[in-house]
């Protein structure tokens, strides 16, 4: 059985609004989810740059995916704080960003892995 290994930080804020997303490095990512078949599947090209605000309606299709990112550090800073919550990231080549839609937290989770996308033939 194939198996990934990844993580579930989840970071508790009063509201994710006025929060935003820095990489440590520039970062022109394209944005995947997961489908309706919980397989992953591209929803735009270009869509991460170096700064992404969070906002309560971002999640409302759940999970945000990121393939081959190049930040070895991912901060979770609001506008309105001096406080930062850094994450290292250890080499996961893939990250997403999740929140249960109007929740008052947000997961940066560092993935090695995740489902197939649909176009995959299913041979391992």
């Amino acid at each position: 059985m194939l198996f990934s290994v990844g993580s579930h930080p989840v970071f508790a804020r009063d509201s994710i609004e006025g929060s935003f997303i820095e990489f440590s490095e520039p970062e022109t990512l394209d944005l995947y989810g997961l489908g309706a078949d919980g397989l992953l599947t591209k929803r735009a090209d270009n869509w991460l740059n170096q700064e992404t605000p969070l906002s309560a309606s971002l999640f409302d299709d759940d999970a945000l995916i990121f393939q081959n990112i190049q930040s070895r550090t991912i901060c979770l800073k609001c506008k309105n704080e001096s406080r930062i919550i850094e994450l290292y990231n250890d080499h996961a080549p893939d990250i997403g960003f999740w929140a249960k839609p109007g929740a008052p937290y947000v997961c940066i989770e560092p993935w090695f892995g995740f489902d197939d996308a649909p176009d995959r033939d299913g041979l391992f």
